[in-house]
């Protein structure tokens, strides 16, 4: 499997109990369209007073939310370097821990910082990431530059005395 492959699993596992509620809320604007059937459905006796159709789409965003943002999910990870994948994942999550929780659209869904720890041991089991050890470059030290002895420098050109 390719790491796009695994951070998308492990984005859908960690997502699992916001997805559905993510779904529904965007399933909710569509059944609001769909009140005229809603109301056809109920005036031929098809379903009771009390069946409501949102109630149906939110269940089908329960069984079926992860399955819909899968390929989606995977298409947008897929964009960066799959090697680069393990290391930009950590880091994202790192960042978000030492500021205390990450928020999406438009912070209409916030995580905790108990939340991201939680996806921080996903992802250190499924896409391990060891910071390597980074070279340090070695600056040269400049030797001081011994004078000519006998030559004194004065505001940038030699003595009077020895012209």
């Amino acid at each position: 499997m390719t790491n796009a492959q695994i951070l998308t699993a492990v984005l859908l596992k960690w997502g699992e109990p916001v997805i559905p509620v993510m779904m529904g809320g965007m399933l909710n604007g569509i059944s609001a369209g769909m009140l005229p059937v809603e109301k056809f459905f109920k005036n031929v006796g098809l379903v009771s007073e009390g069946w409501n159709i949102s109630n149906e789409l939110n269940s089908l965003a329960a069984i079926g939310g992860t399955r819909v943002i899968r390929p989606f999910l995977e298409r947008f990870v897929s964009r960066m370097p799959d090697e680069m994948i393990p290391q930009l994942a950590h880091e994202y999550v790192d960042s978000a821990i030492e500021k205390g929780g990450f928020a999406l659209f438009d912070q209409r869904f916030n995580f905790d910082r108990d939340d991201l720890v939680e996806l921080k041991k996903y992802l250190d089991c499924n896409l391990p990431y060891q910071k390597p050890e980074e070279y340090v470059v070695k600056i040269p030290q400049a030797q001081p530059q011994p004078q000519p002895q006998g030559q004194q420098i004065k505001n940038g050109s030699k003595d009077k005395d020895d012209k």
